[in-house]
């Protein structure tokens, strides 16, 4: 077999010359699927799952770059959270609730939880969303869910009872607990705000707050979990590179945040119980990369 020589220096310059990185963003955003308040959430799940599989059908042979799944950073900033309730609270077998759970961020929570095996209480305004959401859930992850209505002050409260954990993450400028009802909660030991737009979602939870105890609760805002998130976020970026191959989606971000926290902070849940299954979990996917490893090395094309 002749190889021609043109072929053979071109691939070689570039290789030499080429160092660039390569950043794909796929949006979902135009999808049918998305547009409208009738969208459900089965819908976007499936639509998510067909594009990533389409993404990797795009791969071939060693033209491929490792993808990570962090739509708006809504798997690191749930991961963040969920690694800072457990710092504080034995997850396994504890209740905790999650406002706000229909959305990026409080879905995401909510499924950490239950990998971690805390019986969730996933809470919507509408029972029938938090219920759908408990199936999508349930999907990916074996655990123990329970949707709750949470449209009212009533409804939050009961949710609440006998929760040792909650993290809120609905919509922005939105309070879903009052003071009050955060005295209530005599069982509550860790409360997080991911909302960082006044009025915060858990009044009395400043969002710089960081592992700050008050009458018996260890509170956490937005930027108390922003630090986190961060490293998370950029841990998961190098490992991006440390080969072509990799996915990382809801459970692979959490384990690298869990990583980074040491022996000495990982006593939380030891529960494994997901059934892995590679699924896109959000609006944009992140495929990073050098260009340079897509390239052909110029002993492919020897014989």
């Amino acid at each position: 077999m002749r190889v021609s020589t043109s072929c053979f220096h071109t691939a070689e310059r570039l290789r030499r010359r080429l160092s660039l990185w390569s950043t794909v963003r796929f949006s979902l955003a135009a999808s049918p699927t998305f547009r409208g308040p009738r969208s459900s959430l089965a819908e976007r799940r499936g639509t998510r799952e067909r594009f990533f599989a389409a993404v990797q059908q795009a791969f071939f042979g060693p033209m491929r770059v490792s993808v990570m799944m962090d739509s708006n950073g809504s798997n690191t900033t749930a991961a963040a959270a969920v690694l800072r309730a457990r710092r504080h609270v034995p997850l396994a077998g504890s209740v905790a609730v999650v406002l706000g759970a229909t959305g990026p961020v409080g879905q995401r929570a909510a499924e950490l939880l239950a990998l971690e095996g805390a019986h969730v209480r996933v809470g919507s305004r509408s029972v029938e969303r938090a219920a759908e959401t408990c199936e999508v859930i349930a999907g990916r992850v074996d655990g123990d869910l329970s949707p709750v209505a949470t449209a009212d002050p009533g409804g939050v409260s009961t949710a609440l009872e006998g929760a040792s954990t909650v993290i809120a993450a609905g919509a922005t400028g939105v309070q879903l607990i009052s003071a009050e009802m955060l005295k209530a909660a005599t069982d509550l030991e860790v409360a997080i705000d991911l909302n960082a737009v006044p009025p915060l979602g858990i009044e009395g939870v400043e969002m710089t707050d960081k592992a700050v105890e008050t009458d018996g609760v260890v509170r956490y805002g937005a930027i108390g979990v922003g630090g986190t998130k961060m490293k998370i976020h950029t841990a998961a970026l190098k490992r991006l590179f440390d080969a072509n191959d990799g996915v990382l989606d809801t459970e692979a971000i959490y384990r690298i945040g869990e990583s980074l926290e040491g022996p000495e902070r990982s006593g939380g849940s030891q529960r494994r119980g997901r059934r892995i299954h590679l699924a896109a979990n959000g609006c944009f996917h992140y495929i990073r990369g050098p260009l340079e490893s897509l390239l052909p090395s110029p002993s492919d094309f020897l014989p």
